[in-house]
């Protein structure tokens, strides 16, 4: 009975029992649900509009003016027809802005609104970048319970087997071999809570994003190359490639407009030094004289121009801090630049490191690790061996397994975060990037 069961915990060791697929969730169905749900996309877009609409109406003057009034009115009677001079005046002006400031503005807020589509695109390589992490998270966690499920009923296997040749006083079988397998089957289950509690908080973050449930399973995922194109092409790419590739990359190219608006600001800024006109037109009104003599009325039109006297300061103050933010956009530019190349370059050291211990595992490890584990219970077997060492083979395997999907994790993982990065070949129309120096 004893072989019998030691053959069961034979097979166990190199038996896999995969969960049952239940609502499998592949991870571009989770980025695309992600995306289309973000509801940021909708505000965004209303932000554009506003400031489309207000472009549109950034060309119309400053309306007219109005008044209405009697002038000359004597204070001893208060007859209008007492003085030649007493008069009913209507009279309209209008204000025109300096310079080109009207038409100045207007292309400001159109260039204002071209950074909204690049906004998004931001924010969507954002959301992809972090649902993709995310989503590993969880395929991870979900990997890592499997792992510990098989072996804890391997561990309960070897229990069995402890407790029966135990009882049966065959073989080297002590009781502290039982008492060993029973700790490790506890401290098996511990680690078992653990990984449903990573998994659970893993799918809960996941939900913040896209609905799921607690039974939400995840396949195997496919090979980084395949998954993520882009951070590939963007890590083969020599140094100078990369700075030209990152300067097409959205969160630039948006600065690059913001920097073309403030550009903007600065002519409008200037435009403070040319005088503001106006135009003006009244219409006077006299009764007729006490006598009954006709009076004639009066029409008067005028021009207005503003007199910088006491304004040159202020305008010069506005012009230089209108300089000073443009120049501070194209220090925001290449800081920008510097800050997504340094992430490239520690992306690219992370990666060649863990594949350098991925290659180790696969080659190395894992095969040493089985092997230990099964030279370990065959001296078992045929009584040559300890118990503990069994246990020990054993647990070492199911590290290294970890330790294996641990670093599996890490690689697709950066790889998302790479993505973000390689969001740089969908452009927007309309928009231009500036160069810049990293």
């Amino acid at each position: 009975m004893i072989r019998r069961r030691l053959i069961q915990l034979t097979a166990l060791l190199v038996i896999s029992h995969p969960l049952q697929a239940n609502e499998p969730l592949p991870l571009d169905d989770a980025i695309t649900r992600a995306v289309a749900s973000d509801p940021w996309h909708e505000g965004n877009q209303l932000q554009q509009q506003a400031v489309e609409a207000r472009s549109e109406g950034a060309t119309a003057l400053p309306d007219p003016m109005l008044s209405l009034g009697v002038v000359n009115l004597p204070t001893d009677s208060f007859s209008f027809a007492q003085e030649n001079m007493t008069q009913l005046k209507a009279g309209i002006s209008q204000s025109f802005p300096r310079g080109d400031t009207l038409a100045i503005r207007q292309s400001q807020l159109q260039l204002q609104a071209t950074a909204y589509p690049l906004m998004r695109e931001v924010r969507r390589a954002q959301v992809k970048s972090t649902v993709a992490v995310l989503w590993f998270d969880a395929w991870q966690a979900t990997e890592t319970l499997a792992l510990i499920e098989k072996d804890t009923s391997l561990f309960e296997q070897m229990v069995d087997v402890a407790e029966a040749g135990y009882r049966s006083a065959l073989g080297k079988t002590r009781q502290q071999d039982v008492i060993r397998a029973q700790l490790e089957l506890v401290q098996l289950a511990d680690r078992q809570t653990v990984a449903r509690q990573q998994r659970d908080a893993a799918l809960a973050k996941l939900s913040e994003w896209i609905a799921i449930s607690a039974q939400t399973t995840f396949l195997e995922p496919e090979s980084t190359q395949a998954l993520f194109p882009r951070a590939a092409r963007l890590l083969a790419m020599t140094e100078e490639a990369r700075i030209t590739a990152l300067r097409q990359h959205p969160r630039l190219r948006q600065i690059a407009v913001r920097q073309a608006v403030a550009d903007k600001g600065v002519t409008l800024a200037r435009q403070a030094h040319k005088p503001m006109w106006g135009v003006n037109a009244s219409y006077a009104l006299r009764d007729d004289s006490p006598q009954g003599m006709d009076r004639a009325d009066f029409f008067s039109i005028g021009v207005s121009v503003e007199l910088p006297l006491f304004s040159s300061v202020r305008q010069d103050s506005e012009v230089s801090a209108s300089v000073a933010e443009a120049q501070s956009v194209v220090t925001e530019q290449r800081l920008a630049l510097r800050d997504m190349l340094a992430a490239v370059r520690t992306a690219n050291n992370t990666l060649t490191r863990l594949t350098q211990r991925k290659q180790l595992y696969q080659n190395k490890l894992l095969s040493q690790t089985a092997e230990q584990a099964d030279a370990a219970l065959t001296a078992y077997t045929n009584d040559d061996g300890d118990f503990a060492e069994v246990v020990r083979a054993r647990i070492a395997q199911l590290n290294a397994h970890l330790a294996a999907l641990a670093i599996e994790g890490d690689i697709y993982r950066e790889y998302a975060r790479l993505s973000y990065y390689a969001a740089t070949e969908q452009h927007i129309a309309g928009t231009t990037a500036q160069g810049v120096n990293p």
